[in-house]
């Protein structure tokens, strides 16, 4: 694993634990540590939360326990001066981010900043490669046209 990577996936982690730890903060300040926390049309409670941790979320306040526990797997950035296997520490950093971004994403959900549904969404049925595939025939003269 090299350094640079390393140290961009913990940099990055640390950034989205601090932002899920203050959203949520003001999260529970707004609305309540009993507020519901909830995907709609889910049948289960936040998938990757409890699907890694076994912990079934409800309320606002629970989510604290996740933030802190993606807090826990953080590590510090890679010295400069000194070589080390980053792998451990920049997985950590991956579930760390993963649990810190299904937070702030619950979060929206209690504030409604969900992603609107598209109601009227078909797949086409038969072939759905061809249903995928852009048509090339005169792709090539309307790039040129440009």
């Amino acid at each position: 694993m090299s350094r640079y990577i390393a140290t961009r996936a913990i940099r990055g982690a640390n950034a989205l634990v601090t932002e899920a730890e203050m959203m949520l903060n003001k999260a529970i300040t707004e609305k309540g540590a009993n507020t519901p926390v909830a995907f709609p049309n889910t049948a289960y409670y936040l998938p990757l939360i409890y699907g890694m941790t076994g912990k079934q979320i409800e309320k606002l306040d629970q989510l604290s326990e996740v933030v802190s526990q993606a807090r826990a797997l953080l590590h510090p950035m890679p010295s400069a001066k000194h070589w080390t296997p980053y792998l451990g520490e920049t997985l950590d950093s991956g579930m760390a981010t993963l649990l810190a971004a299904e937070t702030i994403e619950a979060i929206r959900f209690v504030y409604g900043l969900q992603p609107e549904l598209i109601d009227d969404l078909r797949l086409p049925e038969g072939n759905l490669k061809a249903s995928f595939e852009i048509p090339t025939e005169n792709l090539k003269s309307k790039i040129l046209a440009r």
